[in-house]
């Protein structure tokens, strides 16, 4: 940062900008025009340690570069008078601040959480990951800083006007629907791990097992539940395969798709944080298609969102959930006629999520059928792949 100083006399005069601001008639300053008049620059003192330096917007987009080299972790040699876990560690929120909501302008409510961490705001919203953020001003000045980890980019801003800063929310939108966060490289474990289920799936094998799973995994679910759940996968989907590479969340944690001979198989696995890292949550989310009773169900049920009707509901709903079905599916009737449209993951048989086309807002539905033929159903927005903050009614 060359051209950040601490004294206004180490800044050269053509460029030392002027601060203004909205004063009353009798205050002192010379008047510059609508309403405006220039302030006196702060000499040091008290407020120099935070908010006293002198700077450039070159300077503080080098500050954010810095900052964001912290990200992806990783085992590179450390470059900069601070490691990256401290930066990193500074990004992170430590004391809450606070929870806001707005509208969007889909109509859809989105959230955005966010709380203080070393000198720096930390927020996660519903539109994107990791926010990293401040903003400040002095008499005559405003600046702000917003960065973006998971994406790796920054904005950064500075304005002569009292307390003013630029507004980044309608930039950053538009920023993040072009730069998809940045790629997380999987453990060579968890990579083993997907490889161990695998096999697993192919054909059990107890030593593999043994090896692989944490023992807390097995006070969940015993060995022997776990092997008659792949058995039971295994014959309903037949020989599978993967399919691209994992979907990291991070070095331990993370997604494969598998392409089967009757259908598809997701497997979510998180490791332990150790050396020796080991399956400690497994999750296998099949996709097969759904049974003729499943979708007709699906079907009738989707046409409940626009219109409710008593008679339909009583002969698809299990008698538990209708009064709660109803409730949550006026607050989706103004999208319309709805309809299934693809089927997102289910067993074939009994559960299976459900994609809704409908007039204005895409939904999904989850439908259980349960042992009496009769279904509990679940309603929500629809979530793309890179979405957060789902909304179940």
């Amino acid at each position: 940062m060359t051209a950040t100083v601490w004294r206004q006399s180490d800044v050269p005069p053509e460029h030392l900008a002027r601060g203004y601001g909205r004063k009353r008639p009798s205050a002192p300053g010379p008047v510059v025009g609508d309403g405006l008049r220039e302030e006196p620059q702060l000499g040091d003192g008290a407020y120099a340690a935070m908010g006293g330096l002198y700077s450039t917007v070159r300077d503080l987009a080098r500050y954010a570069a810095f900052q964001l080299a912290a990200w992806p972790p990783r085992d590179d040699p450390e470059e900069g008078p601070l490691r990256r876990n401290s930066r990193r560690e500074m990004q992170r929120g430590w004391r809450h601040g606070g929870l806001t909501v707005r509208r969007a302008p889909s109509g859809d409510l989105n959230a955005r959480a966010w709380s203080y961490g070393y000198g720096l705001g930390s927020a996660e919203w519903c539109e994107a990951n990791l926010v990293v953020a401040h903003g400040g001003g002095l008499p005559g000045f405003g600046s702000y800083i917003a960065m973006f980890p998971e994406h790796g980019f920054a904005f950064v801003g500075a304005a002569n006007l009292t307390y003013s800063a630029p507004d980044i929310y309608e930039a950053a939108q538009r920023a993040l629907a072009k730069l998809p966060a940045r790629g997380v490289r999987p453990a060579p474990e968890l990579s083993r791990a997907h490889d161990a289920v695998g096999k697993l799936l192919a054909r059990w094998d107890a030593q593999v097992a043994e090896g692989g799973f944490d023992r807390t995994t097995f006070f969940y679910e015993p060995p022997e539940e776990l092997r008659a759940h792949f058995d039971e996968l295994s014959r309903k989907l037949g020989a599978c395969r993967r399919q691209g590479s994992i979907e990291a969340e991070n070095a331990l944690r993370g997604t494969s798709h598998l392409a089967c001979e009757k259908g598809k198989l997701d497997v979510f696995v998180t490791l332990t944080p150790e050396a020796n890292a080991l399956i400690q949550h497994l999750e296998l989310t099949p996709d097969l298609p759904a049974s003729h009773a499943l979708a007709r169900t699906a079907d009738r049920i989707a046409s409940l969102v626009a219109r409710w009707d008593d008679t339909t509901a009583s002969e698809v709903l299990a008698g538990s959930s209708i009064a709660r079905t109803r409730e949550s599916f006026a607050k989706e009737a103004g999208n319309g006629p709805c309809k299934v449209s693809a089927q997102i993951n289910g067993d074939g048989e009994s559960h299976g999520l459900f994609q809704l086309a409908c007039a204005r807002t895409p939904l999904d539905l989850e439908v259980t059928l349960e042992e009496q033929g009769k279904a509990d159903a679940s309603l929500r927005v629809h979530r793309g792949p890179n979405e957060k903050c789902p909304r179940w009614w």
